[in-house]
């Protein structure tokens, strides 16, 4: 006779600690990062919520009713999965296109006007490269950016400025008016990895230029500016910040690092992508 089978218990979900928060433009945590158990939690205010297994690479959604599926689909693609592929790799705030000499990466947070300057470099023959979240490999002897999303999420005002009414459209989350455009149907698009040529840190819109501006950072002025905009998933883990150090560190003693000042007006949108097409260390 055998002995009885113990009822299996479910263990207790464990406690979520909150430990970091990006904040919006008006100072409000848009999105924090909690940790509970092996997991990490990312909380998007007022939306939803992802459960992270970094070790796993398994990607839960939680609570998907409230919202519609677009959304959930857009800080899937856009927020969590960089965030994740950041975990084993240098991933940066910052738009792609190919120029002549190379790649260049827009970088800057969002609302700066990365996805208006990439579409407008590649409306002009540049083959785009992504739109928000571009992956760098340093490991090689020349550091390569590669390809990623091949849609444009520009607000209305700019995709008709830009493009008028044409290609394929639909709208990237209900709490954004910006649309997602297919980038194929309007633009040249880049499919393989391409030798990065250089970075431009994008100022702050608040700064009102009165002119197009572009000067050279140092190594380091050029790592500390660009720490804060390169992916994480966890700032408390020593280890991975560490080599996330490592690989902006190499990065900047390859390419380099410019800050872009410019007028946020349309009259100066195509200023402001002749002076990256035709700019280079030399012309610094």
């Amino acid at each position: 006779m055998h002995p009885p089978v113990p009822n299996p218990r479910v263990a207790p979900p464990c406690r979520t600690t909150w430990f970091h928060s990006w904040l919006d433009h008006r100072g409000r945590p848009w999105l924090t990062f909690g940790r509970s158990g092996d997991d990490i939690v990312l909380k998007f205010a007022r939306l939803t919520s992802f459960r992270v297994n970094p070790e796993q690479g398994h990607i839960v959604c939680e609570q998907t009713k409230r919202i519609p599926a677009r959304t959930v689909r857009h800080l899937l693609h856009n927020q969590v999965i960089p965030l994740v592929r950041s975990t084993d790799r240098l991933v940066l705030h910052a738009a792609g296109v190919v120029l002549p000499r190379g790649a260049v990466a827009l970088v800057g947070r969002g609302g700066a006007g990365k996805s208006t300057l990439a579409a407008a470099l590649a409306r002009g023959g540049h083959p785009l490269l992504c739109d928000d979240a571009l992956e760098v490999e340093v490991d090689g002897d020349t550091p390569e950016a590669r390809p990623g999303s091949d849609t444009l999420r520009v607000w209305d005002d700019t995709r008709e400025h830009l493009f008028g009414r044409r290609g394929q459209s639909r709208p990237t989350a209900h709490y954004s008016r910006k649309h997602a455009l297919a980038a194929a149907s309007l633009v040249p698009t880049q499919v393989e990895p391409a030798a990065l040529a250089g970075l431009y840190l994008i100022g702050d819109p608040r700064e009102r230029a009165k002119e197009v501006s572009v000067s050279q950072l140092s190594p380091r002025e050029g790592l500390l500016s660009l720490l804060p905009f390169a992916f994480q998933l966890d700032v408390q883990d020593p280890r991975r910040l560490r080599r996330t150090t490592d690989w902006l560190a190499r990065l900047v003693e390859r390419v380099p690092v410019f800050l872009l000042r410019y007028p946020r007006r349309w009259t100066a949108l195509s200023a402001v992508a002749s002076v990256i097409e035709h700019h280079g260390p030399e012309s610094s």
